[in-house]
């Protein structure tokens, strides 16, 4: 189940992460040889909850959806 739900995820995060791309390609980054290519780092992993430079965590997305929740209920069951 746990697979299932990081599947889900992946595809629901791979539309976010295309359109955050978007987003920084309409204002790139001064002064980098490949625009497209910084948007791509500067977003990359957002949605799975990686850490940032500052010492933070990205926000992590989608852990709601009914694929992620039956693999928590799984896992919920498995302690008990």
């Amino acid at each position: 189940l746990d697979e299932i739900c990081t599947k889900a995820r992946a595809e629901k995060l791979k539309v976010v992460h295309q359109q955050k791309v978007e987003e920084c390609m309409r204002n790139p980054p001064p002064r980098v040889d490949d625009p497209r290519a910084a948007c791509e780092r500067m977003w990359n992993g957002y949605g799975w909850g990686v850490p940032t430079g500052k010492g933070g965590r990205s926000p992590t997305l989608y852990n709601e959806i009914p694929e992620c929740l039956a693999a928590f209920e799984a896992r919920k069951e498995d302690i008990r």
